[in-house]
């Protein structure tokens, strides 16, 4: 093993990572890129969030994956064989209150399917890991969490919090960290055997869920219409008690028709 550094948010820094791999392989093919970078960003409801915290998870979750892809590929596609392997996510089918990380999920699904019927002539495929909920660092402390969302709601426009309301603040707080509570899973392993299989097997999977909650909830989820899903979606808020009406007067008073 010789690891070696990458800022995948910098092209220079991915090409002098790309440079040092081709000089260690000294003439033999690459067998496969494994794309394992990402970060779980700034993810409240879309109004709370500004164009420069989705840039910031993009970056790193999609861009880098698109450049480090791009930069290694002519070594892979040397041996006339080889895999690509990206991680997505459950919120790479299944679209939530998480900004810019399924913005970001969303864009490597497509990424990988567009990138698969190119690499086919050439024998490379591409390969798609969508774990679940993981305990790993990628997410904050239940500390972190109370403290970025309030901090986040001091920064809000006064008619934003007025549609919402302070309640929703904290109940949006407590559900998020009860719910981290139940759903995350201590069993990395699971992920670690799909991307052994994605890179060794004779025969591996276009598409990865991994988890229970990924093949069992949302995945079948995703099979729906998009009407049964938002249906889905409003209960489950209903029952976390995020659901809140919004007064008409709150959002009407300024429109012209």
């Amino acid at each position: 093993m010789k690891p070696v550094l990458i800022d995948v948010t910098n092209s220079e820094s991915v090409r002098k990572a790309r440079d040092y791999v081709r000089r260690e392989l000294n003439g033999k093919a690459l067998w496969a890129v494994v794309n394992n970078a990402g970060i779980a960003g700034i993810n409240f409801p879309f109004e709370w969030t500004t164009k420069e915290d989705c840039q910031k998870t993009l970056d790193v979750n999609l861009l880098g994956v698109y450049d480090v892809t791009l930069a290694f590929l002519p070594l892979v596609k040397s041996a006339k064989e080889g895999r690509i392997v990206n991680v997505a996510s459950i919120f790479g089918r299944v679209g939530h209150l998480l900004s810019g990380y399924t913005m970001s999920k969303y864009g490597i699904e497509a990424f990988s399917d567009g990138l698969s019927i190119e690499l086919d002539p050439y024998n490379v495929t591409v390969h798609t890991l969508e774990p679940g909920y993981f305990s790993t660092t990628l997410l904050p402390c239940k500390e972190a969490i109370s403290k970025n969302a309030k901090e986040r709601w001091m920064k809000l426009d006064a008619d934003i919090k007025e549609q919402h309301g302070e309640a929703f603040l904290q109940k949006n707080i407590d559900f998020t960290v009860k719910y981290l509570d139940k759903a995350l899973s201590p069993k990395h392993e699971l992920v670690v055997d799909a991307y052994e299989h994605a890179i060794l097997a004779k025969y591996p999977q276009n598409r990865y869920p991994v988890g229970n909650d990924m093949k069992y909830f949302y995945i079948p989820m995703s099979w729906l219409p998009f009407p049964y899903q938002l249906i889905i979606m409003k209960f489950m808020q209903g029952i976390s008690g995020l659901k809140k009406p919004i007064p008409n007067d709150a959002i009407t008073d300024n429109v012209t028709t």
